[in-house]
């Protein structure tokens, strides 16, 4: 609700906010490949200690920090 704004600022807004959500797009991308490849080493009906689903996600946490 800028009347005053320039055209180009309202463009230069809209290239940026554009990159972040291709950015976020990519980041969930990946994450949606991990989880598949992930979710394809359960075979369920075991313990939660032996859970490869909460292994490789504890895992990726480890390795984000």
């Amino acid at each position: 609700d800028s009347p005053g704004m320039r055209c180009d600022e309202a463009h230069s807004i809209s290239v940026a906010h554009l990159d972040d959500v291709r950015r976020k797009i990519a980041r969930l991308r990946s994450l949606e490949k991990e989880l598949e490849r992930i979710s394809a080493t359960c075979s369920g009906g075991v313990t939660i200690s032996d859970c490869a689903v909460i292994e490789a996600l504890s895992d990726h946490a480890v390795s984000r920090n």
